[in-house]
């Protein structure tokens, strides 16, 4: 089987860094199994300067699991309030960069269905698109433009 979790954790390095160990584990743990376990993690995390400064940033981008990385800036994406339910805009305006890491163990990376090196360009084009479509104006033009019906 193929494994393909999304990590997005709090931003503090007090988490980010056991993350990072654990990720490392897995990856190496799937790769010993019998038979090995093609896994990769996507890691979603804000790219501040002062997380960039610190020691959780050298372990999510120096690790030799990385395999791609795409840095999103912040005027090019939003993200969803996590209490999107009782706001009346769903979308909000990233206050910093993003970094999406793609991480692999070797079983993924060797096999051609799965592997991300080189990191396929459809793939970072779908990314982003996707990051932009989260922007908070863009959806202001999206709801406009798909209205129509009157509502009752």
């Amino acid at each position: 089987p193929n494994l393909n979790p999304q990590v997005n954790p709090p931003f503090v390095p007090e988490v980010v860094e056991p993350m990072c160990t654990k990720l490392g584990a897995l990856l190496e743990a799937a790769d010993a199994a019998s038979p090995p376990t093609a896994l990769t993690f996507v890691i979603v995390v804000a790219a501040s300067s002062s997380m960039r400064r610190g020691t959780a940033w050298h372990a999510l981008t120096q690790t030799p699991y990385r395999r791609a990385m795409l840095e999103i800036p912040l005027q090019q994406h939003g993200y969803m309030a996590g209490h999107q339910h009782i706001e009346k805009e769903a979308t909000r305006m990233s206050s910093c960069d993003t970094a999406c890491l793609f991480w692999q163990n070797n079983t993924a990376t060797g096999d051609a269905r799965t592997s991300l090196v080189p990191f396929p360009p459809s793939l970072e084009a779908d990314i982003r698109a996707t990051f932009r479509s989260a922007v908070p104006y863009m959806n202001k033009k999206k709801k406009k433009s798909t209205g129509g019906g009157k509502k009752s």
